[in-house]
């Protein structure tokens, strides 16, 4: 059988988690979500190693737009957004990370 893409997609969102959370991350149920033409999202499930468990989004610039480096600065822009409109009492979910 071929290479899932799932599974390589669930060890690298598991790579960046262990960073932003210092440890360990099991990463289960993949699924994409519809998103726009720049980026792509996909919903997981993520536990710790210290039992903390979550729905998260993860939101990827296609090839095209990080190759201009437009994709990456769009989205780190955004994560900073969602970033101040939470600490300012906005309802949104906290970025985990972002690079």
């Amino acid at each position: 059988m071929g290479d899932d893409p799932t599974n390589r997609l669930s060890e690298n969102i598991g790579h960046w988690l262990a960073m932003a959370f210092r440890g360990p991350v099991e990463i289960s149920d993949i699924q994409p979500l519809t998103s726009g033409a720049s980026r792509q999202s996909w919903r997981f499930q993520a536990i710790t190693n210290a039992g903390h468990s979550g729905s998260y989004v993860l939101q990827q610039a296609v090839i095209d737009a990080m190759a201009t480096g437009e994709g990456r600065s769009r989205m780190d822009t955004q994560a900073r957004v969602l970033a101040a409109a939470r600490t300012n009492g906005v309802p949104v979910a906290a970025p985990v990370t972002s690079g």
